[in-house]
């Protein structure tokens, strides 16, 4: 056992954002608390995903999939969906809770995943209703959305994940 001066905290620390749909200044914000919260990496889940990429001028590593009703869902070369490992956590990266009609087939369907138990934890937006909830073993993450304003009454927000090998934290801020 290291003397505790030589442990180190580890960790990875993740922000999870969807749906900003081209409004860039809460994003803008959010690079300040990615270096104040010194994140490993940052997700964005659809509905104009390219908003993140000056993140990755500033050294920020992005991970990314559409939303249902962007050009990139319908592009072959783009996965819709895709399953990430995290510290030995399965993660299903989607825009969607569940299947959508602009699915290809052959796409990663989440609520399959979900009921077959091949993924730890579920990322998905487009309702733009920050939630975690617990379904059997898969923890589903909505971060809400990063607008202004919206429709359903929300604030802006995201969510932070810090995950180690045996445990996760979960928060929307």
């Amino acid at each position: 056992m290291l003397p505790a001066l030589y442990q180190m905290e580890v960790n990875m620390r993740v922000i999870v954002v969807t749906d900003s749909h081209g409004e860039k200044d809460n994003l803008f914000t959010l690079s300040k608390v990615v270096r104040e919260e010194n994140v490993s990496k940052v997700i964005h889940l659809g509905d104009d995903y390219d908003d993140v990429d000056f993140l990755t001028s500033e050294g920020i590593i992005v991970e990314k999939v559409p939303g249902v009703f962007s050009g990139y869902y319908t592009e072959k070369s783009i996965p819709n969906r895709k399953v990430v490992e995290m510290e030995g956590w399965k993660v299903l990266l989607s825009h969607t809770k569940e299947r959508h009609e602009n699915d290809f087939p052959g796409d990663i369907l989440p609520e399959n995943q979900i009921k077959n138990g091949e993924i730890d934890i579920l990322l998905y937006g487009h309702t733009h209703v920050p939630a975690i909830a617990k379904e059997g073993n898969v923890y589903l993450i909505n971060p809400g959305h990063l607008k202004a304003t919206d429709k359903r009454g929300f604030e802006p927000s995201y969510a932070l994940l810090v995950i180690e090998k045996e445990t996760i934290d979960l928060k929307i801020k």
